[in-house]
């Protein structure tokens, strides 16, 4: 590869990765103020991250919240509704977790 040619593609990864922390910063500050959704904010992301509908594999992705699938209504103000965020899906039961132990 043409020596010039390398460098001006360090650049414009530079310049794009540069590009990509100013927009993930003022998204998430937009986020944080509450001028965007959850949705919107998580959109974004994945359209930074070059997800879209183009291709089955790169849809975007958004986290799983909810730990209660059975209950006919859901209490959103109790807080067993909801997953531990801080914990990987398979660490959301004790018995998960023990397995992800091993």
């Amino acid at each position: 590869l043409d020596t010039t040619i390398s460098g001006s593609l360090k650049q414009e990864n530079s310049e794009r990765g540069r590009l990509f922390k100013i927009m993930a910063k003022s998204f998430s500050k937009r986020w944080q103020n509450g001028e965007i959704s959850n949705f919107q904010y998580l959109m974004h992301l994945n359209t930074l991250a070059g997800r879209g509908y183009n291709d089955l594999t790169q849809y975007p992705v958004f986290p799983w919240v909810l730990a209660d699938y059975e209950s006919d209504t859901l209490n959103l103000s109790d807080p067993k509704s909801f997953r531990k965020l801080d914990k990987p899906m398979g660490c959301q039961t004790p018995e998960g977790e023990e397995e992800f132990r091993k």
